[in-house]
């Protein structure tokens, strides 16, 4: 009688310990999966900001709404800055998006 009961609480303990393994690899899984989410989701942010922020310089260069003309004292080097700007947002996009 006490031989089975060992063997009882030995099975019992094992299922514990195999279940208590298994749950904390699940939340494990799930933490570093939200973690992966938060991070995604804070980048999507910041380049949402450095979108906006390149539109208002943009728009900063035309002299009205309607985008025909350029505002006084706007150089070609001003325009290639912004051009130089974007291509680099543009090219860690294509890289992040591949990567």
């Amino acid at each position: 009688m006490n031989k089975k009961k060992w063997i009882i609480g030995i099975g019992i303990s094992t299922v514990l310990l195999v279940g208590g393994g298994y749950g904390l690899t699940q939340y494990q899984t799930h933490a570093k999966a939200e973690e992966e989410q938060q991070a995604f989701q804070d980048k999507q942010d910041q380049l949402a900001e450095r979108v906006n922020s390149y539109k208002k310089e943009a728009e900063a260069l035309y002299l009205n709404s309607k985008k025909e003309l350029l505002a006084k004292g706007i150089t070609a080097q001003k325009v290639a800055s912004l051009e130089s700007q974007l291509h680099q947002l543009k090219g860690k996009k294509n890289t992040r998006d591949d990567g």
